[in-house]
């Protein structure tokens, strides 16, 4: 489904963080990347999703080579961190998100049905900025989760996460991969998330 070939990448003036390095994941899979500090987990998930780039790399999808530009389109991408206009507030920003990303009507009740299913009760008129980090990483994960892609990227997910929330959040993972007959990469330290996710694992040295 997904294919990554001669990638090769160094930010300025330091090693390489990859050479000729390749990767196959197919479609259904959920693929841990695996290394310590400095080992390029973030960096391949920024390159995945176009945001850092690799000229030299070749990118099939579907079975067609793709740009990293094209590529892009069938990416959701949810960081360790979440981002937010932080002054807006939550209905705001779900309208913000529909509009950015040109989605269907059905985008709003969908991420509200994920913010009751994580169990965040919230007023729609609360300014984000005053959520806590828990609080601000269900909202996104419920955003991006109702913003239907093929290829799902999470860097070091639900580590903001209370226990019970971070299960309810590894099964709407598995049922968004499984309703868009996706695929998930991500990365993570946590073993409860990597055994309860992974279908394999990638060493990155």
């Amino acid at each position: 489904m997904l294919t990554i070939k001669a990638l090769n990448f160094s930010y300025s003036n330091e090693r390489k963080i990859f050479s000729d390095f390749f990767l196959s994941i197919d479609r259904g899979e959920f693929v841990c990347l695996e290394g310590g500090n400095g080992a390029g987990k973030t960096t391949l998930l920024n390159i995945i999703s176009g945001l850092n780039y690799s000229p030299d790399m070749e990118l099939q999808f579907l079975g067609e080579n793709v740009t990293q530009e094209e590529l892009k389109k069938a990416i959701v991408y949810v960081p360790t961190k979440p981002e937010f206009y932080e002054e807006l507030n939550v209905d705001d920003y779900i309208q913000l998100v529909s509009i950015l990303w040109k989605l269907e009507k059905g985008f709003n009740e969908k991420v509200y049905e994920n913010l009751k299913s994580i169990g965040l009760e919230i007023n729609e008129q609360q300014a984000i900025g005053d959520f806590s980090l828990g609080m601000q990483y269900k909202l996104y994960l419920s955003v991006f989760l109702a913003i239907p892609r093929k290829i799902l990227l999470l860097d070091e997910p639900f580590n903001a996460l209370d226990i019970k929330s971070r299960k309810i959040a590894i099964q709407m993972v598995k049922d968004y991969v499984e309703c868009n007959n996706g695929l998930c990469i991500f990365s993570s330290h946590v073993n409860e998330t990597i055994s309860q996710l992974k279908t394999r694992i990638i060493s990155l040295n």
